[in-house]
């Protein structure tokens, strides 16, 4: 019995030693499979990552040499049509309609109206179409086409249009100004501003922000016997009586005249003058929005052209005006491109003779009559070339190297290859 036993109570620690023994080489297996995995893992992560720095640096570097035509379509420019990029396609209009062509070229929707100066303005998934000076306007969204329309008491100067499809106009009558906000069906608030030529001033340029809960206008006003400017926050998040979120006067110590501001996105707008760039932040946290100054850049010079994309600034000016570190010099003006809190992105000297120019995020078109010239942002010539047909406009698509192109009397979508 004993020695039964005994065996019994050795095999079974024999059994437990081998299960023992089992576990670990199982543990050890698992451990080996999953350190593979891992390093399986972070070696497909560095392969990819290498492939992605190695197709940044080829195209940072290759040259676009032609392009190829991905549809064309007829656009009659009798009637004043112009394009603007808008999603994945652009909205045509003109004096008697606009509408929308989808990145495949194909209409998706069309609207009939007649219009003097037809003026454009698109925000996300609402655009907004107005007779300058003139009483019509209409409210469009990308997907489904008009969502409504309306006319004004007075002539309309300027239009704004938020992500949300708000808008706003300013009408004019003698010295008063009236800016008015507007439902995306073209119904009209009960939001309205109110400003004379004598006591607030002439309203030169307008802003809405992202949500449309807050207004900037640049205000031009006399004092003292001299036109001074100044710039006005309106705050319409919350129902106070009160919308004046703050007033920047500072702008009469330098004769600074503002022709133009933007909002960045909410939380950001920037002012542009003749010889200034001041650059605000809105304090989104309290009940209701406050604005405050952050940063100001004086402009030696006198400004060629202006143009913004994404809350991006882009500013051009003669050849003479100070370089940022780093800047290319090799003649011609001097292009400097301001993110949405006054910082430097890149800076470059050109000397190309343009009409035109634009900024896709990734490449910097100029363009006159006949020519165009692509750059990138380090300044190297991606794509140069003379078109027989001459260029009419041009505006960016939905990839970085697809721009439509209005030449002659067609429309196109192309790509640079």
């Amino acid at each position: 019995m004993d020695k039964t036993r005994d065996r019994k109570i050795k095999t079974e620690s024999q059994n437990e030693e081998q299960r023992g023994r089992n576990r670990s080489e199982y543990k050890e297996k698992l451990r080996r499979y999953r350190m593979r995995r891992r390093f399986l893992r972070i070696g497909i992560v560095l392969i990819l990552a290498v492939c992605a720095a190695a197709g940044w640096i080829y195209d940072q570097n290759r040259a676009f040499h032609q392009y190829y035509i991905l549809w064309e379509k007829e656009m009659d420019q009798n009637e004043g049509g112009e394009i603007i990029s808008w999603g994945d396609g652009v909205l045509q209009y003109s004096k008697n309609g606009a509408s929308y062509l989808e990145k495949n070229g194909t209409a998706l929707w069309s609207v009939s109206y007649e219009m003097s100066q037809p003026t454009a303005v698109i925000r996300e998934d609402y655009g907004l179409i107005f007779d300058r000076q003139r009483n019509s306007f209409l409210i469009c969204a990308r997907t489904t086409g008009m969502t409504g329309s309306g006319q004004t008491s007075y002539a309309i100067s300027q239009g704004q249009v938020s992500d949300s499809g708000t808008f706003t106009l300013v009408c004019e009558k003698d010295d008063i100004s009236y800016i008015s906000y507007y439902k995306a069906t073209g119904e009209k608030l009960d939001i309205e501003i109110k400003a004379t030529l004598e006591r607030v001033g002439y309203p030169l340029a307008s802003a809405i922000s992202p949500d449309g809960k807050m207004l900037m206008v640049s205000y031009l006003y006399v004092e003292g016997g001299g036109m001074q400017n100044k710039v006005v926050f309106y705050d319409f998040s919350n129902e106070t009586k009160e919308n004046v979120a703050g007033t920047f006067a500072q702008y009469a110590e330098s004769d600074t005249i503002i022709p133009s501001v933007l909002f960045a996105d909410n939380g950001h707008a920037v002012a542009v003058g003749d010889n200034m760039l001041t650059f605000y932040e809105i304090d989104l946290s309290g009940n209701g929005r406050k604005p405050s100054l952050t940063k100001t850049i004086a402009l030696e010079h006198q400004i060629v052209s202006m143009f913004q994309d994404n809350g991006c600034i882009g500013l051009v000016w003669e050849e003479e005006s100070s370089y940022a570190e780093g800047a290319e010099k090799e003649g011609g003006k001097i292009l400097t491109m301001y993110d949405r809190e006054g910082t430097i992105l890149f800076q470059k000297q050109i000397d190309f003779s343009y009409q035109n120019i634009l900024y896709n995020g990734t490449y910097l078109v100029l363009y006159n009559a006949t020519e165009c010239v692509i750059y990138t942002k380090s300044g190297k010539i991606k794509y140069e070339n003379t078109f027989l047909n001459g260029i009419s406009q041009m505006v960016s698509g939905s990839a970085s190297r697809e721009f439509y192109l209005v030449t002659g009397d067609e429309i196109q979508r192309i790509r640079l290859q």
